[in-house]
């Protein structure tokens, strides 16, 4: 998506499909999924889609939350060797779900639990993961296992032993996203109940930013988000009609 128009009975959306190629879409209504980093974006900026007219009623509300940065690494091994009490001892954890440190570069850890795969994700947020914004992949994966095999009391050789691999997404750095999730900034209350309000019964916000029930930042506030969107603009059409 590049560009919005919002006309007196329409909505028309230009942008690209996976091909490169020019896509143009016409429709009464439109539901907007933009993530919030990506709604603050400002042209000619990457990733920035232009609003025709511009979203002048949703300033205040986009000045007052922001995107925090995110970390999120998760680490392949090859068993849940923390499991295992002949290498643990007993330090074996069997029922792991999550694992918090005082550890400043990955804090957090968690398994996925209650499927019990050879998987954790490490995890660090705001100040921490800001400070990590040009750290390579092969970086980020060996603090990941340093932090582990201190928050586990293993040694790091040990537990290099049973690790296959990493995967990572920049998420601070993809035009899409421009960020992990929102938080509200002080001063900012009442910030996402306005960014969620439709505008002129044509323009719907789903995105987790719009979340004002202490579900923003999450999978499922996005996925609630899109539903209260979707009921708003189908009530809305009832009424367009």
């Amino acid at each position: 998506m590049t560009l919005v128009r919002r006309r007196q009975a329409t909505v028309v959306v230009d942008g690209r499909n996976a091909t490169g190629e020019t896509v143009r879409l016409e429709a009464r209504q439109a539901v907007v999924t933009l993530p919030l980093g990506v709604l603050q974006a400002k042209f000619p900026g990457s990733g920035a889609v232009i609003f025709d007219p511009p979203l002048r009623e949703k300033e205040d509300a986009l000045g007052k939350l922001a995107m925090g940065p995110v970390v999120r690494l998760v680490l392949q091994f090859d068993s849940t060797f923390w499991e295992n009490s002949s290498l643990m001892g007993n330090g074996a954890l069997r029922d792991l779900h999550f694992l918090f440190t005082r550890n400043p570069v990955f804090p957090t850890f968690w398994t996925t639990m209650p499927l019990r795969l050879p998987l954790l994700v490490a995890w660090c947020a705001g100040s921490g993961a800001a400070a990590k914004a040009r750290w390579s992949q092969p970086e980020l994966e060996q603090e990941a296992l340093r932090s582990l095999s201190r928050a586990l009391r293993l040694p790091e050789p040990a537990l290099t032993r049973h690790f296959v691999r990493s995967y990572f997404h920049d998420w601070q750095a993809d035009p899409f996203s421009w960020g992990a999730y929102s938080y509200v900034l002080a001063g900012g209350m009442g910030a996402q109940s306005s960014l969620a309000t439709p505008l002129f019964g044509r323009l719907f916000f789903a995105l987790e930013a719009t979340q004002s029930d202490a579900h923003h930042a999450t999978v499922h506030g996005a996925f609630h988000s899109g539903i209260r969107a979707a009921s708003e603009a189908l009530e809305s059409s009832q009424q367009l009609s």
